[in-house]
């Protein structure tokens, strides 16, 4: 008896929590790239990288097809196995890497027949498949940030503040070492530095507004849309993004996360409808680089992993930016 009281209890407790996902938001890193530009004593000239500087290689490109599938296994029961326009809207920083690993997403996502190749193969001889099945997929650009002066501005002040100063100075030896010289110690301090540069330019709260806060702006409006049944709302919106982009959200959200987010590396903002008709979302990370598995991080502010749309929007909507345009025309006075 008291056995199967048991067993209805959690039955019940289950149900109580049961959800529903019904809609997702995913933001990644374009993928392995090319140098963006060339050290001065560099033995190769920029024709060395046929596709020239900044873009993807390769292995780059091979990494988005992966990461698409990925998404299709994870995402199996809300999306349609084939493209479907109201479904699903794909946007892109305005810079190719970032366009073409859009594409590359969405082609091991929607692929037009089953992708049967030997990635290896290709990633060794540094070809490309000729026969690879392709279904193009809009992909919508987002403004960048180098077109907003006031957002500018406030990168070069903070490169200049006595914080990023004496980061600097903490690493002076790194700097400037020649091929010969280099060590596993100073590719560790190497990877610290570029580590940290990302964590604290984001770090001024301006910075990572102007950065992250459209973005997360056009999360919680298209939340509002299907949580309202409105037409335009769509139950995937994907935004391929760079580095600085992930930790921008992550710094806005209050999310301590020290480090370069790797290449291919993705942040899911999952929407989900609980049984008490209340909405929540869930927030993953995939590091790419350590297998297949996303991570739930708990926001700050929020009780549980699951947190409630009304908690995001009383934590968040208060310092999103309203309108960009005008806050662009922002000036710097005074170097304050």
């Amino acid at each position: 008896m008291f056995s199967s009281v048991v067993v209805l209890l959690i039955l019940f407790s289950k149900s109580n929590f049961a959800r529903e996902l019904i809609a997702t938001h995913i933001l990644f890193r374009h993928g392995e790239r090319t140098p963006t530009m060339l050290y001065p004593s560099d033995p190769n000239d920029v024709s060395f990288w046929p596709n020239g500087l900044g873009s993807l290689t390769i292995r780059g490109k091979f990494q988005h097809i992966l990461l698409g599938q990925y998404f299709r296994e994870r995402y199996s029961t809300l999306l349609n196995s084939t493209y479907v326009a109201s479904e699903i809207f794909v946007r892109s920083s305005d810079y190719d890497r970032t366009l073409m690993s859009a594409y590359l997403t969405s082609l091991g996502l929607y692929p037009s027949s089953k992708i049967n190749i030997s990635i290896d193969q290709f990633i060794t001889t540094n070809t490309w498949p000729e026969n690879l099945p392709w279904q193009p997929i809009p992909v919508h650009t987002l403004l960048g940030m180098s077109d907003c002066a006031y957002y500018s501005a406030l990168v070069q002040q903070m490169y200049k503040s006595e914080r990023i100063e004496n980061i600097s100075k903490e690493f002076q030896d790194a700097y400037n070492i020649t091929p010969s010289w280099v060590t596993p110690d100073i590719l560790r301090q190497l990877k610290y530095i570029s580590d940290i540069s990302a964590y604290h330019l984001m770090f001024m709260p301006e910075i990572n507004r102007l950065r992250g806060g459209p973005l997360l702006r056009d999360i919680l409006e298209n939340t509002e849309d299907l949580i309202l049944n409105k037409t335009k709302g769509r139950k995937v919106k994907v935004y391929s993004g760079h580095e600085t982009t992930i930790v921008a959200i992550l710094s806005f959200l209050g999310i301590n996360y020290p480090h370069q987010p790797p290449l291919a590396s993705a942040l899911f903002f999952d929407l989900y409808r609980q049984d008490n008709h209340s909405y929540g979302i869930q927030l993953e990370y995939l590091n790419m680089t350590n297998g297949r598995v996303a991570h739930p991080i708990q926001l700050p502010g929020c009780e549980n992993i699951m947190c409630s749309i009304t908690t995001i929007k009383r934590l968040i909507q208060d310092r999103l930016p309203k309108d960009m345009d005008k806050e662009c025309q922002i000036q710097i006075k005074n170097g304050k």
